[in-house]
């Protein structure tokens, strides 16, 4: 959730956005086979860990305004600061994308695979979601 505002001073006027609210919902969900049988090949784990870059889809933008009343609009012209609204965006990944995954691999006794954020101890290694091929994702 995000809140618009502007800020104006004597000759100068600049619009501004700030993160009053994030809020992260997900549920588990696995990478198949690129070919006919869409065979499970892993479970993704914690997939707001990773670098998504541009890997969700919006799907909803709602901005609201604000119903200013005349004391918010006194304090507005002295602190030169006045709420625009607030904005609220919907992200998702369809189903069906082709995607990426680069992160640490854990296979468990029962033969799944999972893939998960690297340990904390090797920090350097990227845990990485995203809809470019390898090569490409090498390229970035």
């Amino acid at each position: 959730m995000n809140s618009h505002s502007f800020e104006e001073t004597f000759l100068f006027r600049s619009d501004s956005i700030r993160t009053i609210q994030e809020s992260k919902n997900s549920v588990p969900f696995g990478l198949l086979l690129a070919d006919e049988t869409n065979s499970p090949v892993l479970e993704v784990l914690d997939p707001h860990d990773a670098d998504m870059g541009s890997l969700l889809l919006t799907v909803s933008t709602n901005f609201t305004p604000t119903n200013n009343s005349m004391a918010s609009a006194f304090v507005g012209v002295f602190s030169g600061i006045a709420v625009k609204g607030v904005e609220t965006t919907e992200d998702v990944l369809p189903v069906g994308t082709v995607v990426t995954g680069i992160g640490r691999l854990v296979k468990n006794y029962k033969g799944e695979i999972k893939l998960m954020r690297p340990i904390e101890e090797n920090s350097d290694c990227p845990y990485i979601l995203s809809t470019l091929p390898f090569e490409g994702m090498i390229k970035e």
